[in-house]
């Protein structure tokens, strides 16, 4: 059965055009975390990382449940101290960090980091809670999880050792055993020559 080269040409670049078309789409694509904690009175910084393609591009901080919605709280190049939110663009690095401060009960909602562009801006949601409790510094989190994944890491190493070891036991036990039965004379040849001389 033929076929005709515009299908065969057809079923070969869709898959190569969808694949083009979702690289295009990631590489557009904006990140931030999506949930962050600051501490009552505190201040909270949250990163907002892009590709190097809108480096010259104006961003934004606007709060608001829906993005279309919502009010601008920082934008770029402005930066006024006094705010206080406050917005950094770190060109070189392809981040824009956002940091509010003097953090309220009212502060806490949904806010959306924003890239101005060319028809419609490219956006992602970050919830900001507000806690009542005194927050602990990321470092002192971190010291104990590294010991466990020291810990972790050693027994998974002695694992892996013992796997390695047993494995050259058995292999050297079968080549033994081969080896000791290369060396006997097969059982059913010694059976038929004691059958002979009786």
């Amino acid at each position: 059965m033929k076929t005709s080269s515009g299908l065969s040409l057809g079923l070969f670049t869709s898959p190569l055009l969808c694949l083009l078309w979702l690289t295009q789409r990631a590489s557009a694509r904006l990140s931030a975390p999506e949930v962050v904690t600051g501490a009552y009175g505190g201040s909270v910084a949250v990163p907002c990382l892009y590709d190097s393609k809108f480096r010259d591009n104006t961003k934004y901080w606007c709060k608001g449940p829906i993005y279309d919605l919502c009010q601008i709280v920082a934008k770029t190049p402005r930066r006024r101290p006094e705010d206080r939110g406050s917005i950094v663009d770190d060109k070189e690095a392809g981040v824009f960090t956002v940091t509010m401060s003097s953090l309220t009960v009212a502060d806490a909602g949904m806010y959306w980091c924003v890239i101005s562009g060319s028809g419609r801006n490219i956006h992602t949601g970050v919830k900001l809670l507000v806690a009542h409790t005194v927050m602990t510094t990321p470092t002192t989190l971190l010291q104990p999880d590294v010991s466990w994944w020291m810990t972790l890491r050693w027994i998974t190493f002695i694992l892996m050792l013992c796997c390695w070891v047993s494995t050259h036991i058995a292999a050297w036990r079968i080549m033994a055993a081969r080896k000791k039965r290369r060396q006997q004379p097969p059982q059913q040849f010694q059976h038929l020559e004691s059958n002979i001389y009786m």
